[in-house]
């Protein structure tokens, strides 16, 4: 009880000290515009200030909290340096891009490789395992292009090669499931259900058994050449129609929102197609699932963003979310002439080429 006490009385006083969790992150998100150099020394100011505030107080503190308190400060650290080489670009020029310089990546090298079964609860830690593998790597220059899928799956599987090597069998186990949940929807399916195989046959009582369930039937039921699932869109003139009413029309389904930045530089990158394709059956609708809509209107027509606008109401938990099985943002589904879904995964707007010869290759006429 007195233990109990204590951890209360703490994270209390670390609550009231202006937010100190939130006030740390809005230090770390400011230092990411730091030139390399100068983010890993202010990060690591951060954290070594949180380390002195826990020391003054742990006279009634548990070592088990200790410890957790300490790895969850540590760990979010090293998530930061992974965003850093290219959220601090997007910074710098105002604008989405995967291209990073050599001198962004330059941070990755202050994080280690640290792996421990017993943080399987503290949340900085799965971050830290969802993306070490690959901010590495690319670090060190094996970065590929999405749209090159037979270098893509190389460096997935030297991903997977290098995990399965490094890791624990705890943490082997969260960081394979993670991948797979995550890649379920946009790789080939004979490849997913090759890769859930394997899992379940090396972890066959895993409880995230039921969530990759449930990932893999919403890819398979959105997999190319099934049904594209029908919403209610608004046409330019402010006409209230279905999806299924644009049939004969390849569409363009694009799920956003107005806080969304890579959104907006997706769609302020579909001009170029438009241009290329404006004399084709082609139609760009556009789903919000914000709230602000009246940010969202200004933006589009502050960039003369064309083409269908409407929203899902209720945001993450509407209709068309879960009808599209929407997880992030930008999300893109291309559907052909005769409504049904085309791939897997769609290029992006930004991959302009790579889309023009996508959408080129469905009209008929």
């Amino acid at each position: 009880a007195g233990k109990g006490r204590g951890i209360q009385n703490f994270i209390a006083k670390h609550t009231l000290q202006k937010g100190r969790m939130n006030q740390y992150t809005i230090k770390l998100k400011t230092a990411i515009n730091d030139s390399p150099h100068v983010f890993i020394k202010n990060i690591q100011k951060e954290y070594n200030e949180e380390m002195i505030f826990l020391k003054n107080n742990t006279a009634t503190l548990p070592a088990p909290f200790i410890n957790y308190w300490t790895a969850f400060y540590k760990y979010y650290n090293y998530f930061f340096i992974q965003q850093y080489p290219q959220t601090h670009e997007i910074i710098k020029l105002r604008r989405y891009t995967d291209t990073i310089p050599d001198i962004n990546n330059s941070v990755v090298a202050q994080m280690p490789y640290l792996f421990n079964d017993s943080l399987l609860q503290v949340p900085s830690y799965l971050l830290y395992l969802t993306g070490v593998f690959d901010i590495k790597l690319k670090a060190n220059g094996y970065a590929v292009n999405r749209a090159d899928t037979i270098k893509m799956r190389i460096f997935e599987d030297s991903v997977y090669s290098i995990a399965g090597k490094m890791l624990p069998n705890k943490s082997a186990e969260f960081f394979m499931a993670q991948n797979l949940y995550g890649k379920a929807r946009f790789q080939n399916l004979d490849r997913t259900h090759a890769q859930y195989g394997s899992f379940k046959k090396k972890w066959p009582g895993s409880p995230y058994i039921y969530y990759l369930d449930k990932q893999i039937t919403i890819a398979e039921r959105l997999s190319p050449g099934q049904p594209a699932p029908d919403i209610d869109i608004t046409t330019a003139d402010g006409k209230q129609m279905k999806l299924s009413g644009l049939k004969g029309k390849v569409v363009y389904l694009s799920f956003w929102a107005g806080w969304c930045r890579q959104c907006v530089g997706e769609m302020i990158a579909e001009k170029k197609i438009k241009d290329l394709l404006n004399k084709k059956p082609l139609e760009f609708v556009y789903v919000s699932i914000g709230t602000d809509t009246a940010t969202e209107g200004s933006l589009a027509r502050r960039y003369k963003i064309d083409g269908m606008y409407t929203t899902a109401p209720g945001g993450w938990a509407s209709k068309e979310v879960q009808l599209y099985g929407v997880q992030s943002l930008p999300a893109y589904y291309l559907i052909g002439q005769d409504g049904k879904l085309v791939y897997q995964q769609n290029p992006a707007p930004t991959q302009t080429m790579d889309l023009v010869m996508a959408i080129e290759k469905l009209f008929k006429n």
